[in-house]
């Protein structure tokens, strides 16, 4: 989706005919409990947003819509020379559930936190070659996967976790709670 929030320059950049201006693609793959995997398909390492973006090739496909009512997807595969990225993909079984986002932001104003383009992704899909390139199906979020309703009230059942702020029992620290609602009677 397109941001609005661009500075005037970048504006006046992206509307001139001809420009030494690079679009850059950034890529920022994050698995739970891990730390992000930044990578931009560029010759050099970046600074943006104050994280340091590692060069890698890498390319992604046109979005694949089916007539069957499937999740609409695109493949973004890259090669992993290093070997960095596959040991925490091997980790996470393929990583799918984990968040993919991609962001354009201006060589030129390299300095503005706000992107031109921002998508955020879910994977979907993963597999690794002998060649080690791999290849993430990424997708929106599926809301089959969703609760609906959001949350889930049962009779005679508390939901929130014992002492935390929506429980709000502030009680002495040797009680316990077994979830119930005689329970919460009783503590109060």
């Amino acid at each position: 989706m397109p941001l609005t929030d661009l500075s005037s320059g970048a504006i006046i950049e992206k509307n001139k005919r001809s420009s030494t201006n690079v679009e850059l693609l950034l890529m920022q793959i994050t698995y739970p409990e891990e730390a992000p995997v930044r990578i931009c398909l560029n010759g050099a390492v970046i600074t943006w947003r104050e994280y340091q973006w590692f060069p890698a090739g890498f390319s992604l496909d046109g979005i694949s819509e089916t007539r069957d009512g499937e999740i609409p997807a695109i493949t973004f595969k890259f090669n992993d020379i290093g070997r960095m990225v596959t040991p925490i993909v091997e980790e996470h079984n393929g990583g799918v559930g984990a968040t993919a986002d991609s962001y354009v932001v201006d060589s030129v104003f390299i300095a503005n936190s706000t992107p031109k383009l921002h998508h955020q992704m879910e994977i979907i899909s993963c597999e690794i070659n002998e060649s080690n390139i791999i290849s993430f199906g990424l997708g929106a979020e599926n809301l089959v996967d969703r609760r609906c309703p959001q949350h889930r009230y049962l009779k005679n059942h508390c939901r929130f976790q014992f002492r935390d702020a929506r429980c709000k029992y502030a009680g002495p620290a040797e009680d316990t709670c077994d979830f119930t609602f005689a329970t919460c009677k009783a503590l109060g």
